[in-house]
């Protein structure tokens, strides 16, 4: 294994959870494995772009984020097409927190803009629309592939905004694509062929060709 090495994180990685001091221990921890990561944002965790220290780069025919301190994690930008080992990459980050209200009481950390605002999506999915790719990758998923079984009792799905995943289903119409990947429900399944929601389970890609980080 090689810092060449990417692993693909479908959001809530836990990095820039506490926005701060913090969350340096367990980038350094990152940094001393050899591997590098690749990382969809998450509802529970910071916008890489908030992020102290950040800056924005190339990468892999697309733009995405890294703090220099720590090389080999690199933040993906909502709505940008990456060309990684030869395939094309669509990566769209966040999703609402169920638990928003039982955080905010407790003094947990939220971040009011886990979710992509409505001018975020209009700009993206004008971006997008027609494009072909081989995988989505998204934290949350299009209304249709949402794990009904997995949600939590007891909660009043009223209150639950889906504005997120009613979006994704039309980037799911508009986009064509060879397998839809998505996390955030804390559970492996595959909802039907070339669509699977990951947590523990490793897909692993053949390599065609290497990305580069262009600064």
């Amino acid at each position: 294994t090689t810092k060449k090495d990417l692993l693909i994180i479908l959001g809530d990685v836990g990095i820039n959870y506490y926005g701060g001091f913090r969350d340096t221990g367990i980038k350094e921890s990152i940094c001393r494995n050899e591997i590098t990561l690749f990382c969809i944002r998450g509802n529970h965790e910071m916008r890489p772009s908030d992020v102290q220290g950040m800056v924005e780069i190339d990468y892999c025919g697309a733009r995405a984020y890294i703090e220099y301190e720590y090389p080999n994690i690199i933040y993906a930008k909502d709505g940008e097409i990456y060309n990684i080992n030869g395939r094309r990459f669509l990566t769209i980050g966040g999703a609402y927190s169920v638990d928003k209200w039982y955080r905010l009481e407790m003094g947990r950390g939220w971040f009011s803009n886990e979710q992509l605002s409505k001018e975020e999506r209009a700009q993206i999915l004008e971006k997008i629309s027609g494009e072909d790719v081989d995988f989505i990758l998204t934290h949350t998923c299009p209304l249709q592939f949402q794990p009904t079984e997995l949600f939590l009792r007891g909660l009043d799905e009223s209150t639950i905004d889906n504005e997120m995943e009613i979006w994704l289903t039309e980037v799911e119409e508009k986009v064509s694509y060879g397998n839809f990947l998505f996390g955030h429900y804390h559970a492996d399944k595959q909802i039907r062929p070339g669509v699977q929601m990951l947590s523990n389970s490793i897909i692993e890609l053949p390599k065609e060709s290497e990305g580069t980080i262009d600064q």
